[in-house]
């Protein structure tokens, strides 16, 4: 996505920071596929090989330089997007990669700038990625038109919307489990649940356990399906109707639920 030149610049910059601090350096080539979301595609590879490397580096962690605006960054994309309370978690400020891998992000509550001057009181130089003035794309825009206006309004947001984001998380775990419930509780054998619990519960709970049924099908939820059938699961209408997500599809009938993959 970027020139060889500029790549292999900030490669080189990172093997010379490793030198000064003595520890090893390695690398790991990867290839990314033009089909679909290139930019989602090399979040997948790029992640995939510092596990690799984690793994025959006999490393338990991977860290990430993440920092309080681009968590800010992350959550008004995924509100413009609209997104349930899964969206509102953020970026998790620690998230498994394999079974002996995690990833952690040490500084989702230093700003920047604090990232800077980090770097400047040690000599070590700041590298800035070209494709992040490149405005056409909406992180980088919410970057540079957005967020300046943000912090001259409200000072701190950065490290406020870090904060709100923990809060998410910890409300969403409370969905998560009680969507889990439901769908044990509700449960009639392999792709069917019986509908009366459901309409009686929280929509963000029916949105979960759907978002959950989708998944175990192989299908991909999407936050806007699985609300229009969380609506139609709740309004307790005796009409059939069919959600069809990528790779199944969801059934409301008159007292059940079913998925066909």
């Amino acid at each position: 996505m970027r020139s060889p030149a500029e790549a292999h610049a900030d490669r080189d910059a990172c093997a010379q920071l490793c030198g000064i601090l003595g520890v090893p350096f390695v690398t790991h080539p990867i290839s990314v596929s033009r089909v679909g979301n290139i930019e989602a595609n090399a979040r997948r590879q790029r992640y995939a090989a510092l596990t690799a490397l984690a793994r025959d580096n006999g490393c338990h962690f991977v860290a990430t330089g993440h920092h309080a605006e681009d968590q800010l960054e992350t959550l008004l994309m995924r509100l413009i997007r609209g997104c349930g309370q899964r969206g509102l978690r953020g970026i998790a400020p620690r998230r498994p990669l394999s079974d002996a891998v995690s990833l952690i992000r040490p500084m989702l509550e230093l700003r920047r700038v604090d990232a800077q001057r980090l770097c400047a009181a040690c000599n070590w130089a700041w590298r800035i990625d070209a494709t992040n003035a490149d405005t056409a794309r909406s992180r980088s825009r919410i970057r540079h038109d957005l967020l300046p206006l943000i912090e001259s309004i409200a000072p701190g947001a950065a490290l406020r919307a870090n904060a709100a984001a923990d809060v998410a998380a910890a409300a969403w775990h409370v969905i998560r489990c009680d969507a889990a419930a439901l769908l044990r509780d509700s449960g009639r054998g392999p792709g069917r649940w019986t509908r009366e619990p459901w309409t009686a519960a929280p929509r963000a709970v029916v949105a979960e356990a759907i978002t959950s049924i989708v998944r175990s099908a192989g299908g991909v939820p999407r936050y806007r399906e699985a609300i229009a059938a969380t609506r139609a699961i709740r309004s307790r209408s005796g009409e059939i109707k069919r959600f069809q997500f990528e790779g199944c599809a969801l059934l409301v009938e008159a007292d059940a639920i079913r998925v066909e993959a």
